[in-house]
C-alpha cells in the first residue's frame, strides 16, 4: 500500500473520531431534544421525511433569525432542533427561510412566493423535482436580488414549488454558491460574501 494510501485512511479515521468527539460533547452540552444533529445525516433525512418528525420552527414572530455581523456577512443562529434560518429579504418582501445545503436550488413555498413579491413568468420553464415528499412540479425563476443580512446577490436562480409542495422555503445553493463562503463556527453558521 502506497503512503499516499495509507496517509488518506488515517486523515479519514482522524476526521470520523474528531467528529464523533464533536457529538458526544453536544450531546452533554444541549438538551435532550437536541440529539437530532449528533445522529448521522441519513437518519436525519428519514426523520424528516417522517409525518411525525420535528419541523424547524421558521415562523417564530419577532425573531431575528440573521445577525448583522457587519458588510457582506451575515451570523446565522442554530434554532432549537439546530436548523439555520435566515430572513431573507427581497424588494417585495421578506420571509425566513431554512437554509439548506442539500438543496441544488432556492426553493420557494407558494405562499412565501407571494410574500416576497415573486412571480412566473407566463412562459417559464416547468421542471420535476424530488423533495423529501417524493416528487413534485416546481416552476423555474430568476429572483433579481435576494438580501440576507447585510449580504446582497444578484440573480439568484430558484424554484417556485407548485402550492402544498413544501411547507418550508428553502434557501439553497443557488443562493449559498455566489458567496465566497460558509462555515459554522461557535454554534453560529457564518455566510461571507
Amino acid at each position: 500500500m502506497s503512503s499516499v494510501v495509507k496517509s488518506a485512511i488515517v486523515m479519514g479515521l482522524v476526521a470520523v473520531g474528531a467528529a464523533q468527539v464533536l457529538a458526544q460533547k453536544r450531546a452533554q452540552t444541549q438538551p435532550a431534544h437536541a440529539d437530532a444533529q449528533a445522529r448521522p445525516a441519513a437518519t436525519r433525512r428519514a426523520d424528516a421525511a417522517r409525518p411525525d418528525a420535528a419541523r424547524p420552527d421558521v415562523s417564530k414572530p419577532g425573531r431575528k433569525p440573521a445577525l448583522a455581523a457587519g458588510a457582506g456577512m451575515a451570523l446565522l443562529e442554530a434554532g432549537r432542533h439546530g436548523h439555520y434560518v435566515a430572513r431573507v429579504e427581497t424588494p417585495g418582501g421578506s420571509v425566513q427561510m431554512l437554509v439548506d445545503t442539500g438543496a441544488s436550488f432556492v426553493a420557494l413555498t407558494d405562499a412565501d412566493a407571494r410574500a416576497l413579491g415573486v412571480y412566473a413568468r407566463q412562459d417559464a420553464q416547468k421542471v420535476t423535482v424530488s423533495t423529501a415528499n417524493g416528487q413534485t412540479t416546481a416552476t423555474r425563476i430568476t429572483m433579481d436580488t435576494v438580501r440576507v443580512g447585510s449580504i446582497t446577490v444578484h440573480d439568484v436562480p430558484a424554484l417556485l414549488m407548485a402550492p402544498g409542495a413544501s411547507e418550508t422555503s428553502l434557501l439553497g445553493m443557488s443562493f449559498l454558491r455566489k458567496l465566497s463562503g460558509y462555515e459554522v463556527a461557535q454554534g453560529r453558521l457564518v455566510l461571507r460574501q
